[in-house]
């Protein structure tokens, strides 16, 4: 990472979202602004001495996304979602709940967020091998347009579903009556 660039993390609620794309800036306030942001900053390079960059993005990214979680569970408050989990606890509902009596999910997982598109395509690829689902995606989130990128391996079904949401997406963005 090169010393004239921060990487910022901003956990954000998808009008807060809308609101940067149209006027071009955040406005940090108390009307429903975000409240906190994440990065590499000198005070947490201080107090990780030892760590290294890496270390350092991944500990912002980190703060970033329990407040993403803190956020989301004061907005959608009847949503069953859970911060930071391993993967095979999300699927044992009996071993979760030895470990975290406290959880609020409910049975399975049925949506995973991955750190990175690595991990994300690792974990993809593994389930449609073990599993005997549907899956549907990689969804590409953020985009002006609907679009969405399939792989060289997508079959039939995976081109349905990821059309379909396009679609869907596409008439969602488009004014009524038009």
């Amino acid at each position: 990472m090169t010393d004239n660039l921060t990487r910022v993390y901003l956990p954000a609620t998808l009008p807060l979202l809308a609101e940067f794309r149209k006027h071009g800036e955040l406005v940090v306030s108390g009307n429903g602004g975000p409240g906190e942001a994440h990065a590499v900053t000198p005070t947490l390079r201080e107090w990780y001495a030892e760590g290294d960059e890496e270390e350092l993005e991944y500990v912002a990214f980190t703060r970033a996304a329990q407040a993403a979680l803190r956020l989301l569970r004061a907005h959608a408050p009847d949503l069953e979602v859970e911060g930071e989990m391993q993967a095979d606890l999300a699927f044992d509902e009996e071993t979760r709940l030895k470990l975290f009596p406290g959880s609020l999910l409910k049975g399975q997982a049925n949506l995973l967020i991955m750190p990175t598109l690595d991990a994300a395509n690792i974990a993809l690829n593994l389930f449609r091998g073990v599993g005997d689902g549907t899956s549907v995606g990689p969804i590409l989130v953020g985009a002006a347009k609907p679009a969405h990128i399939l792989t060289p391996t997508a079959r039939v079904r995976g081109i349905v579903n990821m059309s379909a949401l396009a679609v869907v997406e596409a008439q969602a963005a488009t004014p009524a009556g038009t």
